[in-house]
């Protein structure tokens, strides 16, 4: 089965945000850093990773049980990202 490219709009505002600390425990796990200050490829998680998500939600880290329900509700796999207002390009970028 072939690829293919899609784009969605880059101003719109995803509809499921996750917590942040949530997003400081899976940033250096998915993308080698903090999640602060810097955007993150999508990744996508499945239920390979729910025991580790599960021992988050088991610390109470906010939103770790609702992204395994998420997971599970969604065809066992889902699509997580850090993302940030667009900043416009300057001279020296």
């Amino acid at each position: 089965m072939a690829r293919g490219l899609y784009w969605r709009p880059g101003s719109v505002q995803p509809r499921n945000q996750l917590p942040d600390a949530l997003k400081r425990e899976i940033a250096p796990w998915l993308w080698n850093h903090d999640g602060g200050g810097r955007d993150g490829a999508e990744c996508q998680l499945t239920e390979d990773d729910i025991p580790r998500l599960q021992l988050l939600a088991d610390q109470k880290v906010g939103g770790a049980a609702g992204l395994i329900a998420a997971i599970r509700e969604n065809g066992n796999r889902v699509v997580v990202w850090v993302s940030g207002p667009a900043v416009p390009p300057t001279a020296d970028r």
